[in-house]
């Protein structure tokens, strides 16, 4: 990305979730002489193209460039000193009415560039002025742009217009993806392709894909052709060594369908997703938690298994104690991410599930789970972690012997009937506990705990719920652990 990166448009990743806006907007009314300046060369612009005549090309070219230095709020002193303008008088270009005659510019050789470089300003400054881009008809021409191979630095001024008319909204994304920028970011991200491209461009197409992805509804990226490019794209986060890159195709994974792409077999992708996790930015690392929870998710447990041989499990857990330590490696991560993470490989195969209890994640759960002033959502979370951990013998028995019985007792009395899925979480969590301690059935540890703990009379009265999936949870249980007796005479 080029040195305007602070005045663009773009997309926040995974954790930030808000509509894309320009940092720091300049102002766009313009000095007076600048809008002098630009209402003239506008007159000059309408009044030529109208006449149409070979003679008046050169006057047509020169008014165009000097337009576009006008508008343009980056001035490149030498090859490393970037001035920035104090104003740009974009307000006038709109004013100027110059929409219609941008798109003609684009049809020219010797004026595309130009009208390039007008179109690029005005889809970086606020609504008003991207909205020209937009209803000029500019975005079906410029998406034709998108081949270095046939324009060059052409095509990366492009993509920057196409990436900020992208972060506006899923409209203006759409008529991007009717024009087919999708067809040009299967071409780009090729393997062969886009390890050709300099960081700076790499990291505009990224930034492009990001905004693409952005927006729901999600692209359909359902096809043959598509699954090969989610895997290009896959590919480019391996290697990319850019950081702007990398966080970009972090958060544009995050809202792709990895599940529909192998990749357990790519092992620097599980590499590359930890090496993030573990280093990178707090957007960044939330992006690659949540491609983790993606992958860990599956049902086949390759994935999970994969991460865990590229350690994963450390990474989560020094996250961890960076957030409870105040550090700034944990500030901004989020710790949903974190433990669904470890929710989704605890629920996997029982070499997964021991390493996760190995890791000290049951105790540290329970824990959190204790303190009365924690978040309901969080407190939801964490029942579930802890079934996922419970559902094989040895988590079960920890959960039991470190009070889990008793804890989701008191988050069921604090939720009462006010929530439902809160409920059915904390029941399913309780099941996965009971039936994996000494083998089940009634008579266990876990059974008589509830029964004296005084949580068998609250599943008991959930059967009269209100909710017909809190019924039936509290049915199961008491279905699968006690009879009759027990269910009138509750002890």
């Amino acid at each position: 990305m080029s040195g305007a990166d602070d005045d663009k448009k773009q997309v926040g990743a995974f954790a930030a979730a808000a509509k894309p806006v320009a940092a720091e907007p300049l102002p766009y009314q313009g000095r007076v002489e600048d809008n002098e300046k630009v209402a003239a060369l506008a007159k000059v612009i309408h009044d030529i193209v109208a006449l149409d005549k070979p003679e008046t090309r050169c006057m047509l070219i020169n008014a165009f460039q000097a337009l576009s230095r006008l508008v343009t709020p980056y001035h490149k002193d030498s090859v490393y000193e970037t001035t920035k303008a104090t104003t740009v008088p974009l307000d006038a270009v709109v004013k100027a009415d110059i929409g219609a005659q941008l798109v003609i510019a684009l049809d020219s050789i010797v004026l595309r560039r130009a009208a390039v470089s007008i179109l690029s300003a005005l889809s970086a400054g606020e609504p008003k002025h991207s909205s020209v881009v937009f209803r000029s008809n500019a975005l079906p021409k410029l998406v034709a742009f998108l081949d270095p191979a046939a324009f060059q630095s052409l095509c990366w001024d492009t993509m920057w217009v196409a990436a900020n008319m992208m972060g506006e909204g899923p409209y203006e994304r759409n008529v991007c993806i009717a024009s087919g920028i999708v067809r040009a970011f299967r071409r780009m991200f090729r393997p062969g392709s886009y390890s050709s491209y300099r960081a700076e461009h790499r990291a505009t197409l990224c930034w492009a894909l990001e905004n693409l992805m952005w927006h729901q509804p999600r692209p359909h990226l359902d096809s043959a052709e598509n699954k090969e490019f989610i895997g290009d794209v896959l590919s480019a986060l391996e290697t990319e060594d850019d950081h702007k890159g990398r966080a970009h195709l972090a958060a544009a994974v995050v809202h792709m369908k990895v599940s529909d792409v192998r990749v357990v077999p790519r092992k620097g992708l599980m590499l590359r997703l930890v090496h993030l996790i573990t280093t990178a930015a707090p957007a960044t690392v939330n992006s690659a938690l949540a491609i983790c929870c993606d992958i860990t998710g599956e049902d086949d447990n390759a994935g999970s298994q994969a991460l865990l041989k590229a350690d994963l499990l450390p990474a989560l857990v020094h996250l961890l104690d960076s957030a409870s330590d105040g550090n700034d490696g944990g500030g901004g991560v989020r710790p949903d991410l974190i433990w669904m993470c470890l929710g989704n490989v605890a629920g996997g195969t029982a070499a997964q599930n021991g390493a996760v209890i190995k890791s000290g994640m049951m105790s540290r759960a329970l824990n959190l789970l204790r303190d009365e002033k924690v978040d309901i959502r969080e407190a939801e979370r964490l029942a579930w972690v802890i079934g996922n951990m419970a559902c094989h013998p040895k988590g079960s028995a920890i959960a039991v012997r470190e009070g889990a019985i008793a804890l989701f007792g008191a988050l069921l009395k604090r939720v009462g009937e006010d929530d439902a899925k809160v409920v059915v979480t904390c029941l399913s969590a309780l099941k996965y506990v009971m039936e994996n301690c000494d083998g089940g059935g009634y008579d266990t540890p876990a059974t008589l705990e509830c029964e004296q703990s005084g949580v068998l009379k609250q599943i008991t009265a959930y059967r009269n719920s209100a909710s017909k999936a809190v019924r039936e949870s509290a049915d199961d249980i008491i279905g699968t652990f006690w009879d009759v007796v027990v269910i009138d005479n509750p002890q």
